[in-house]
C-alpha cells in the first residue's frame, strides 16, 4: 500500500473547490433531515427514539470490531449489567460522551471541549493515561497492528503543527457558518487528516456530527447514525478518505457524506414509522387504566426486571396486562446471569426489520 505522509494540511477554507455539482445531493440530504425532524415530532414517546439512535450510534462506533454487538445486547449491558464485558465498555463510553454533548453543548467548539470528549471516550482504555484527554505531543501513524513508523501507510502531520491546524479547523466549523452540509464533511475529513489525538480520532469526529447538525438546527431526533452508514460502506469510506489525502478528491468525499445523511435519514424515518405502528397496535391490544404509561415504560425500557416494573406499577390490572403481553410473546422472559429479565422483543424486531 502507498505510504501517505501529511506534513501540513491546507488551511480551511480551501481554494479552488467547486461544489456546484453537489447541489442536488445537498438538497436531498436537507430533505431527509427535514422529514426526519417532522416524523420525530409526531412520535409520542420521543425519549425512546433519542435513546435508540444514541445506542445505535454508540454500537456502530466500534468500527474495527469484526462483530458489532446487537442492539438488544447493548440495552442489556447499559440498563442491567453495566460490567463484566470489555467489548461493551467502549459502547458505554461513547454513549457517555454523546450524553455529555447533549447536556452541555458548547457555544463554540474548542480544543478543551474536544479533550473532554476524548477523556470520556477513552475512560478505562488501554492507551497511556498521559494521552487520555489531551491532543497529541508526539508523532502517531496508522498501519498494521503494532507496526513501526516505517511500516505505516498513513502518517499525520507532526505534533507541533496540531494546535494551529486544529484551531483553524474549529474556526471553520463555527456553528453559525453558512452552508453547514458542505462544511461538516470538509471538517470531518480535515480532522482525520490532522489526527489530533493518539487514538479515537474517528470516534471523536463522528461524535461531532450530531452536535454540529443540532447546533445548525438541522437535527432533533437524537444522533444521526452515520457510524452505521460508514460501517456498512467501510471499504468505500476508507477509500474516499484515502483519495482526499492522495488525489485531493474533496468533492467525491462530500458527495459520499451527503448520500450517507440521506440514507440514514431514510432508515431512521423507517424505524420511527415501524415503532409508531407497534405503538398503535399495542394501544388496541392493551387494556388497562395505565395503558399509555405502560407503553411508554416499554418503549423507554425495552429490557427490564420485575423489580423495575413493580417500582412503576403496583396495581393488579397493569400486572395482568404485562402477563398478557408475555403470552402473546410481545414481551419475552429470559434468564440472564441467574436473573429473570423481560425483553420487549417486538420492539427490537421492528428496529431490526422496520419494513415488516
Amino acid at each position: 500500500m502507498e505510504k501517505i505522509r501529511i506534513l501540513h494540511p491546507p488551511p480551511l477554507p480551501m481554494k479552488g473547490l467547486c461544489f456546484s455539482a453537489l447541489q442536488q445531493d445537498k438538497k436531498k440530504a436537507l430533505q431527509g433531515l427535514n422529514l426526519l425532524r417532522k416524523t420525530f415530532a409526531l412520535f409520542p414517546c420521543k425519549k425512546a427514539i433519542k435513546c435508540i439512535f444514541a445506542i445505535e450510534e454508540a454500537r456502530y462506533s466500534l468500527e474495527f470490531q469484526q462483530v458489532i454487538p446487537s442492539l438488544e445486547k447493548c440495552y442489556l449491558y447499559l440498563y442491567l449489567q453495566k460490567e463484566g464485558n470489555p467489548l461493551m465498555r467502549p459502547v458505554a463510553n461513547y454513549l457517555s460522551a454523546l450524553q455529555y454533548m447533549q447536556k452541555t453543548p458548547p457555544k463554540r467548539l474548542s480544543i478543551a471541549y474536544l479533550e473532554r470528549l476524548h477523556a470520556l471516550i477513552e475512560k478505562d482504555s488501554t492507551i497511556s493515561p498521559s494521552d487520555i484527554g489531551h491532543i497529541r505531543t508526539r508523532q502517531n501513524w496508522i498501519g498494521p497492528e503494532n507496526c513501526s513508523l516505517e511500516e505505516a501507510y498513513f502518517i499525520p502531520p507532526p505534533a507541533e503543527t496540531v494546535p494551529t491546524s486544529l484551531q483553524n479547523a474549529l474556526q471553520y466549523f463555527a456553528f453559525e457558518a453558512k452552508d453547514p452540509l458542505i462544511r461538516l464533511p470538509l471538517f470531518f475529513s480535515y480532522f482525520l487528516l490532522i489526527h489530533p489525538f493518539m487514538d479515537a480520532n474517528g470516534r471523536i469526529a463522528r461524535l461531532l456530527i450530531p452536535l454540529f447538525l443540532t447546533k445548525a438546527k438541522l437535527l432533533q431526533a437524537g444522533p444521526l447514525t452515520l457510524s452505521r452508514y460508514f460501517f456498512k460502506n467501510r471499504k468505500r469510506y476508507l477509500n474516499k478518505l484515502l483519495f482526499v489525502s492522495t488525489k485531493k478528491q474533496w468533492e467525491e468525499w462530500i458527495l459520499f457524506f451527503l448520500r450517507g445523511i440521506e440514507e440514514q435519514c431514510t432508515y431512521q424515518v423507517a424505524v420511527i414509522h415501524a415503532l409508531q405502528r407497534l405503538y398503535e397496535k399495542l394501544l388496541a391490544t392493551v387494556s388497562c387504566k395505565n395503558q399509555k404509561k405502560l407503553l411508554f415504560f416499554l418503549m423507554e425500557n425495552p429490557v427490564f426486571t420485575l423489580g423495575t416494573f413493580r417500582e412503576k406499577f403496583t396495581d393488579l390490572e397493569t400486572k395482568q396486562a404485562l402477563q398478557m403481553l408475555c403470552k402473546k410473546k410481545i414481551v419475552v422472559m429470559k434468564k440472564k446471569n441467574n436473573k429473570t429479565i423481560y425483553v420487549f422483543s417486538a420492539f427490537f424486531q421492528k428496529i431490526k426489520n422496520p419494513a415488516l
